[in-house]
C-alpha cells in the first residue's frame, strides 16, 4: 500500500516485476519448470505456455490469480508475496476469518488435548499411511536421530524416501520424487501431524542424502499440561533460528509439568505447512501475543521458532502495559551467529545440492541473523516486565570436513544446561 492507501497502476507494475523476478529465481533454483507448469495446469485449468509465462513472470505481466497458483505450487509464502504484490490472495473476510480462528485460544487447548490423547500413536498411524500411499518404485525406511554429547537423547524421527527404480516406476527421477512429494503432502493434510521436509543433504540420515527426507517431531513435540506442575506460567523463550529456543521450551517443560507450544509448529500444523521456514506471519504474531496475553499461558511455556514473525509486527500485542511472563531470550554469541548462517545457507540450498553453500549465500544469512537478533532482543526487553539472557555459543573453528556437522550435538548439551537452568529458577520462584 501506499502512504495514500491504495496501489498506484505505476506502483502495480512495479511491485508485479519485483515479485516476478524473485519467484522467477526461486523456481529456477529449487524446481523443475516442467513439473512446476505440469501442476499448475492442473490447478488452473489453463492451458500454459512454456516461454510465455516465463516470459510474462519476469517481466511482472502475470494476473494476480496465477501469481498465487505459482506460490502454492512452488510453496512460496503467499504472505510475503501479497505484500509486495499489495493484492490479498484471497477474499479478505476469508483471511481475517482464518487468523481468528487459528488465533484462538480455545483452539490451541483442543489441539493440546488431541496431543494428549493421540500422541501416543501419531507416529506409526502416520507411518501406516504413508506406506498405504507409496508411489512404485520407493521404499519407506524410518530412523530415529539423537542429540547431544553428554545429555544423550533421542530428537525426531525420519522417514526417509529412497527411489529404488524398477519396473513399475515411471517418469525420470525428478518427476518420480515432485510426485512423491505431493503424495506425501497430501498425507500430511490427512493426518495433521507435525512434520516437513529436510531441507539439508548434511543433516540427512548417513547413507541417505540423496533420499527426499521428511522430519517427524516425535520427541520434541508441542505439549499439553501434565496437570502436576512445579512451576507457574505463563514462561516465554525466544531466540532466532538455532537458537534453541523450542527445544529449550520442551525440555522445560518436561521438567516442570507446564505446557509447551511453539507457535510456529502449531501454525504450521493447523494449516498443513510441510515448509520448514512457516510463513503465515501475521497468524504466527496474533497467535503468539493471545497466547501470551491470556490465561492459557499460566500453565505453558510459549516460544516462536520463527522468529521474523513478531519482528515483521504484522500484528501487534493489545497490552500497554509489560507483560510479566517470565522471558528468556537465548543470544547467539558471533560464532554461533556464523554457525546458525551456514546451517541457513544449506537449508536454503538448490534441492539436491550436495555441495558447501557459498561464501556470499553464508554472509547473508548471516546479516539477516545478527540483525534479527537484534529486533528480536528489542521486542522482548519492549514487552515483557523480566528478560533474562542467556548465551548460546558454537565451537570454533569447524570440523576438519569444512562443515560444522559435529557442532549440532555439542550446542544440543547446551540447551540442556540452559532449560535446567530455568528450571531452577522457576522453582524457587
Amino acid at each position: 500500500m501506499t502512504d495514500k492507501g491504495y496501489v498506484t497502476p505505476a506502483d502495480m507494475e512495479h511491485r508485479a516485476r519485483q515479485l516476478g523476478s524473485r519467484l522467477y529465481d526461486h523456481v529456477q533454483a529449487n524446481y523443475h519448470w516442467t513439473q512446476v507448469l505440469q501442476e499448475l495446469r492442473k490447478q488452473t485449468g489453463e492451458f500454459i505456455d512454456d516461454g510465455r509465462f516465463r516470459r510474462d513472470l519476469s517481466e511482472g505481466r502475470l494476473q494476480p490469480p496465477m501469481i498465487y497458483a505459482l506460490c502454492r505450487v512452488v510453496r512460496y509464502n503467499e504472505w510475503e508475496a501479497a505484500s509486495t504484490l499489495g493484492v490479498l490472495p484471497e477474499d479478505p473476510f476469508a483471511w481475517l476469518n482464518r487468523r481468528l480462528r487459528i488465533s484462538s485460544t480455545n483452539r490451541i487447548e483442543k489441539y493440546l488435548r488431541n496431543k494428549q490423547l493421540h500422541g501416543s500413536t501419531a507416529r506409526q498411524d502416520f507411518k501406516a499411511i504413508l506406506e498405504a500411499r507409496l508411489p512404485p518404485g520407493y521404499r519407506l525406511s524410518e530412523r530415529v536421530v539423537d542429540r547431544g554429547v553428554k545429555f544423550r537423547q533421542r530428537y525426531h524421527t525420519y522417514f526417509v524416501f529412497t527411489d529404488e527404480g524398477g519396473e513399475d516406476a515411471a517418469g525420470t527421477a525428478e518427476e518420480r520424487e515432485w510426485h512423491l512429494r505431493a503424495v506425501v503432502e497430501a498425507a500430511l493434510s490427512e493426518a495433521q501431524v507435525n512434520a516437513h521436509w529436510e531441507p539439508s543433504d548434511e543433516c540427512k540420515p548417513d547413507g541417505h542424502q540423496a533420499d527426499a527426507a521428511l522430519i517427524y517431531e516425535s520427541h520434541f513435540d508441542n505439549r499439553a499440561p501434565t496437570g502436576a506442575s512445579t512451576a507457574v506460567g505463563p514462561v516465554v523463550i525466544l531466540g532466532v533460528y538455532y537458537s534453541g529456543a523450542k527445544d529449550v521450551a520442551v525440555m522445560v517443560s518436561k521438567h516442570t509439568g507446564l505446557g509447551a507450544v511453539d507457535v510456529s509448529r502449531y501454525v504450521a500444523e493447523s494449516l498443513v505447512a510441510p515448509d520448514p521456514f512457516r510463513h503465515d506471519w501475521g497468524v504466527i504474531t496474533a497467535t503468539f501475543w493471545n497466547a501470551v496475553e491470556g490465561d492459557l499461558a499460566r500453565d505453558m511455556v510459549v516460544t516462536v521458532d520463527d522468529y521474523r514473525a513478531l519482528i515483521a509486527r504484522e500484528v501487534e500485542p493489545h497490552h500497554l502495559r509489560k507483560l510479566p511472563a517470565r522471558t528468556y531470550f537465548l543470544d547467539l554469541t558471533d560464532g554461533c551467529l556464523r554457525y546458525a548462517a551456514y546451517r541457513l545457507a544449506c537449508n536454503r540450498r538448490d534441492r539436491g545440492h550436495a555441495r558447501p553453500p557459498t561464501g556470499e549465500s553464508v554472509a547473508e544469512s548471516y546479516g539477516e541473523l545478527k540483525s534479527g537478533q537484534r529486533s528480536l532482543r528489542q521486542l522482548a526487553w519492549k514487552h515483557f516486565k523480566h528478560v533474562t539472557p542467556y548465551s548460546v555459543d558454537a565451537p570454533e573453528p569447524p570440523s576438519p570436513r569444512g562443515d560444522y556437522r559435529d557442532a549440532v550435538d555439542q550446542i544440543f548439551d547446551q540447551y540442556h544446561a540452559i532449560a535446567d537452568d530455568i528450571v531452577a529458577k522457576l522453582s524457587s520462584r
